[in-house]
């Protein structure tokens, strides 16, 4: 990757070896360039990668890397010093590019900077209109030796050294920084590029095999003020107390036996609470109905349907096209014991499952809702989930599924 111009443009032939001293001492290192396509690269020596951005105070200042030319063979002709100018160019381009307004007269321009907690990067990484880099170090455990301490009246656990490094290093920093973001007001320069970091984490937990998270934005105005936002979770938890609220030992006791007996208990209860986690409520639904289909496509009865001709399943409600709606009907309906008499009479227990697998399609299959895009009956079902109270009867339904499973590792019945 190509980052800024460095002191000197070298070529090599693919496949070979060299020496390169080390920014900080004179001991040479060898290097084997491999089966690296040919191309342009930075060998990046020590320290921060060059190009990082440096607009925030105390940065450290990039250590020089020398940038190099893989050929493909011996025999080829490369103008390295041309290509990886013009490869600079081209990066300092898209990496400066303006994002957001940039058609409103009104707009201003911003410098963004998302702070994520869980990822390492080796070397920055030029996204389309910024950065992604690390910070080199990670988050401390001093917030949670304070609790600690607070946990026995009058005691203080040291925290050692060793212990602080590990914790560190377990809580890696990198950064998401934009360079222009075309927009009216901070608060909509967030928003702006707030989608793009999401999916940025996406891609780095696909990558890198561990999903970082915003812990703070902050945000750069046109005259160069600061300020900070920290996300900060709201508790969307029970708020009651008592019996009434849920807080029974015995629940938390059966729940950890069941997952003893059966793992796969584990399995579902991690669905379930990733789904609530979920701040998208077309993915929340997406991961809700993942966990009822996988209790329902559990089970084997024998009686199940079969489907007809034209691919119905006709059950005692009614009749179901595809496998998997008819079984998670089939489940809410004979082990859970849902059907008409739970609701209203406007809106059916069939109606309301085949509105959930609807939206479970959007989102499984097209990941966003287009206003103009469905067909009448998605849109209704659309409205029914997000604006009539189906989300809550489907998380109810999971619920349910999960308190029946638990019932059923344990010998039970329900």
């Amino acid at each position: 990757m190509l980052f800024s111009i460095g002191p000197a443009v070298t070529t090599f032939v693919r496949g070979s070896s060299f020496n390169v001293e080390t920014a900080s001492a004179s001991q040479a290192f060898e290097f084997d360039l491999g089966e690296c396509p040919p191309g342009p690269y930075w060998l990046i020596t020590q320290g921060q990668p060059p190009g990082s951005p440096q607009g925030l105070p105390g940065m450290p200042p990039p250590l020089p890397s020398i940038p190099i030319w893989i050929r493909a063979s011996s025999a080829e002709t490369v103008d390295a010093a041309y290509r990886v100018s013009q490869a600079i160019s081209q990066q300092e381009e898209y990496r400066n590019r303006p994002i957001g307004e940039k058609s409103n007269s009104n707009a201003k321009s911003y410098k963004i900077y998302f702070v994520l907690e869980g990822c390492r990067l080796d070397y920055s990484q030029p996204i389309e209109g910024g950065y992604v880099y690390s910070m080199g170090f990670g988050t401390g455990v001093e917030s949670h030796s304070a609790i600690i301490n607070k946990v026995l009246t009058g005691v203080t656990f040291p925290i050692g050294e060793a212990t602080c490094q590990i914790y560190e290093q377990a809580h890696p920093i990198i950064v998401v920084a934009f360079n222009d973001i075309r927009a009216e007001g901070p608060d909509e320069a967030v928003r702006i590029v707030r989608g793009r970091v999401d999916l940025i984490c996406g891609v780095l937990a696909l990558d890198r095999s561990s999903a970082p998270k915003p812990i703070a934005v902050i945000r750069m105005s046109p005259l160069g003020q600061l300020d900070v936002a920290f996300f900060v979770s709201p508790y969307y938890g029970n708020m009651l107390s008592g019996f009434v609220a849920g807080q029974v030992t015995e629940s938390l006791d059966r729940f950890v036996r069941a997952a003893e007996i059966d793992p796969w208990i584990g399995l579902v209860l991690g669905m379930y609470v990733d789904a609530i986690a979920e701040k998208n409520n077309l993915f929340r639904v997406v991961k809700l109905w993942s966990l009822l289909e996988s209790c329902a496509k559990r089970r084997d009865w024998p009686g199940f349907p079969k489907k007809d001709s034209k691919g119905f399943y006709s059950l005692k409600l009614g009749r179901l096209f595809g496998k998997d709606l008819a079984k998670v009907c089939h489940y809410l309906c004979s082990e859970i014991g849902f059907s008409d008499n739970n609701f209203s009479s406007k809106v059916g227990f069939i109606d309301i499952v085949t509105c959930c697998y609807r939206v479970r399609n959007v989102g499984a299959h097209e990941g966003v809702i287009d206003p103009q895009g469905h067909a009448p009956e998605t849109q209704e079902a659309l409205r029914f989930v997000f604006e009539e109270g189906g989300l809550r009867i489907l998380t109810n339904w999971a619920e349910a599924a999960l308190r029946k499973e638990q019932v059923r590792a344990l010998g039970g019945t329900a």
